[in-house]
């Protein structure tokens, strides 16, 4: 069902109360990068309907200002709070439900009981009622604002709601219903509203299932999200789940971080791989005398929930991560953050929501006047624990860090400006911290034969470099996503040790430079500067990959430097070797001779250093292996290969079967693929010079180059046909076999081929 807009009852306000820059609660400025807690002025009775966008920038809330203020919507106004203490009142009352990201657009119900009304607010147009003269309610908004979803409420007890779906576009439709369910209940809305989530009850009574379903605005249709039923599925003894924030990746299958609800007012929190886990109350808790314990916000990666706990002084706002478990949040707030003066006067009672970030949490409780109040609440990043003195240390000597032993998941640790010339750290027993920062011209090397583990308790784990070269040759298991910023162009970090990174996706930012001995993990993702692998030349150096990324893809703003080494993408899904030669082509500079090889993308500096003493000497050269000539490889420099994998190898220029040596398998492959003017756009069929073609620039390099007796430059590889595919016809075969003998007679020469 779509209304008639021309009908609706579309109403501009004008704004009540300007911008206010100073409050009479003392709202004051604060610093991004510093803890603050305020109170926002918003004052209510009997409920806020307080709303926060995920960056934790705007909050929004009705103050209530007349009547009795409990069920009428219209005895609140509708205020919205900025970071930094910018207040706006709009000029109609009612609760609002939902803000978009950048605080533009509000949504909510106006009206009595009985004859709510939702509304759509926007900056730029003042008010609209989405559904005219029909009791509804607006219950979320894209991050957008463009969508929103509601229900229109039925008028007796007896009488369903019925789910809606608004957009800027198409005006108020009735929700589709998953076919077969007995109902569907709308929660989780995308970025743009295009995609949302349903839970489609099967059955009534003590027979009710529930499955999760995913509904796009492309196809129109649910379709179920597979191995998502534990989701309804309570922790052990308790009889059922009631949501209250879910943190859905609502654009890929299935990728749900986690989510949080409140069972029998327990709170909990789900995975994929744990299922309902309920959490601990807080110490000498006690449900039943003082109120129910819920949890209200999650971050965006599940690793933090806030909500309402009880103490034994009563209803408190905990704070709950898996390195600290369930806490007071008003004792984090005065001892960790230092925020003791700010909550002078306070009665903190709930945490409300939380930011994406995890570092902004809206809650309520009383203020120093006695009114009850909404609060935000910023937890800036927790200073590192910095290595104190100017000499080589142990890890583990406490004495040697300005907060003792880091040794935790998710800690942070600084190898700052305490030492004057190049100081070397020791790890004399595995140690795991979240986060690793140096800020040194001078160069720190973290050494020894134990292992350096980063795992992180929210997001991805972390390296930074801000300063100087660094090394660290102590081995490093990353056991999370992991991503490592060199920022100084001229800056370099070595991790010369072994790198174990199964199953994690390892990323590289800034404009730095970061040098490995290879890359083994599950994807590679160079958003800027320079991945390089250290000049190993041998099957040590190949680095492995279900996938590969540089900033640009088919024009590449980073690099991968492969020095004199291998690597092999074993991907799944379609094959990404067009892009990997767009790449290449880009790292030499372009196609044809006499190329830097210094360009962005794919290259190699062992291939510009040979080539500079012999030109065109060197390459890096590439294969879909299951579309080599002479046959698969089942394994290329040292490392186990299929027919999804695309091969790429340091060589000698001709080597177009990649195993090392330019000899009569070469000649045979280019004599039957020569056809100048087909495209052929492979190293594997003998396009050499990357022009597309496999022509008499590719017949020249190979004849320049070719030498059988030469040592190859590869480990060993097996699982090579013994015969090509396909054979040309004799003619054209023996016509480029006399072109190729030709030019190999000149090749004993090793004249310089530029043209």
């Amino acid at each position: 069902m779509r209304t008639n807009q021309s009908t609706c009852n579309f109403h501009r306000y004008g704004l009540r109360c300007a911008v206010l820059t100073a409050l009479a609660c003392a709202v004051h400025s604060v610093r991004a990068d510093a803890p603050f807690f305020v109170g926002t002025g918003i004052t209510f009775n009997f409920a806020g309907g307080a709303s926060m966008s995920r960056d934790g920038r705007y909050v929004v809330a009705g103050q209530w200002s007349r009547g009795e203020g409990t069920l009428n919507n219209d005895d609140y106004d509708i205020v919205r709070w900025e970071r930094g203490g910018q207040r706006l009142v709009l000029d109609f009352p009612g609760l609002p439900s939902g803000i978009s990201d950048d605080g533009s657009v509000i949504v909510g119900a106006s009206g009595r009981l009985f004859a709510r009304q939702a509304f759509r607010w926007t900056a730029a147009d003042g008010v609209e009622y989405l559904a005219p003269n029909i009791d509804s309610s607006a219950g979320q908004v894209s991050g957008d604002g463009s969508t929103v979803l509601g229900h229109l409420l039925g008028r007796n007890p007896t009488d369903p709601d019925v789910p809606y779906r608004w957009t800027t576009t198409e005006g108020l439709q009735i929700a589709p219903i998953v076919p077969g369910a007995d109902s569907t209940g709308l929660f989780g809305l995308s970025y743009d509203g295009s995609t949302m989530l349903g839970a489609a009850s099967f059955g009534v009574g003590s027979s009710v299932s529930r499955q999760l379903y995913r509904w796009t605005e492309e196809t129109e249709i649910w379709a179920e999200v597979p191995g998502m039923t534990g989701l309804f599925t309570p922790p052990p003894g308790f009889p059922g789940v009631s949501f209250t924030r879910l943190t859905p990746d609502l654009s890929a299958a299935g990728g749900w971080v986690g989510a949080v609800a409140s069972s029998m007012q327990v709170p909990a929190r789900w995975t994929e791989e744990t299922g309902w886990v309920a959490l601990p109350d807080l110490e000498g808790g006690d449900t039943l005398r003082n109120g129910p314990v819920l949890a209200w916000g999650i971050s965006a990666d599940g690793s933090i929930l806030v909500g309402r706990g009880v103490d034994n002084s009563g209803p408190e706002p905990f704070i709950w991560d898996a390195v600290h478990g369930t806490r007071n949040l008003t004792t984090v707030l005065r001892e960790d953050y230092g925020l003791g003066a700010s909550l002078n006067g306070w009665n903190l009672t709930h945490a409300l929501d939380i930011s994406d970030d995890g570092r902004t949490i809206l809650g309520s409780g009383t203020n120093p006047a006695g009114q009850r109040e909404h609060w935000v609440a910023y937890l800036a990043e927790p200073t590192p624990n910095t290595w104190r003195i100017d000499a080589n240390g142990d890890w583990v000597w406490g004495p040697n860090w300005t907060a003792g032993v880091s040794n935790v998941a998710g800690a942070d640790v600084l190898f700052g400006n305490a030492i004057t010339q190049p100081r070397t750290v020791t790890l004399n027993r595995l140690i795991t911290v979240g986060h690793v920062q140096f800020d040194n011209a001078n160069t720190y090397t973290i050494a020894g034969s134990n292992t350096l583990m980063l795992d992180a308790t929210r997001g991805d784990a972390k390296i930074d470099v801000h300063s100087g070269n660094h090394v660290v040759s102590a081995p490093v298991t990353l056991t999370d996503h992991t991503t490592i910023t060199v920022t100084p162009p001229n800056s370099n970090l070595s991790l010369t040790g072994a790198l174990t990174a199964t199953g994690q996706n390892l990323t590289k930012a800034g404009a730095g430079t970061l040098t490995l001995k290879n890359v083994r993990a599950a994807g590679l993702l160079i958003d800027g500067g320079t991945v390089a692998v250290a000049p190993l030349g041998t099957a040590a150096g190949t680095s492995v990959l279900s996938s590969l990324s540089i900033a640009g893809d088919d024009a590449p703003t980073a690099r991968l430097d492969l020095n004199n080494n291998a690597a092999i993408i074993d991907y799944s899904g379609a094959s990404p070797v067009a892009t990997i030669r767009s790449q290449l082509l880009a790292g030499r500079g372009g196609a044809g001779l006499g190329k830097t090889g210094n360009g962005p993308g794919i290259t190699s500096s062992a291939a510009n250093a040979a080539n500079t003493a012999e030109p065109e000497s060197r390459s890096i050269g590439f294969a879909e292996n299951a579309s080599l000539p002479l046959g698969a490889y089942t394994t290329f420099r040292g490392q186990p290969v299929d027919d999804t994998s695309v091969l790429m190898a340091f060589t000698r220029t001709g080597d177009v079967n990649l195993d090392g040596i330019v000899d009569d398998n070469d000649v045979t492959i280019i004599g039957a693929t020569y056809a100048p003017g087909v495209p052929q756009p492979s190293w594997a069929l003998g396009d050499i010079d990357y022009n597309g073609f496999v022509d008499d620039d590719d017949v020249t390099l190979l004849g320049v180059f070719y030498d059988p007796d030469a040592p190859p430059l590869a480990a060993p590889i097996e699982g090579t046909a013994a015969g090509m595919a396909a054979v040309p016809e004799p003619s054209t075969f023996v016509l480029v076999a006399i072109a190729i003998a030709a030019v190999v007679v000149s090749s004993r020469l090793r004249r310089p081929i530029y043209r």
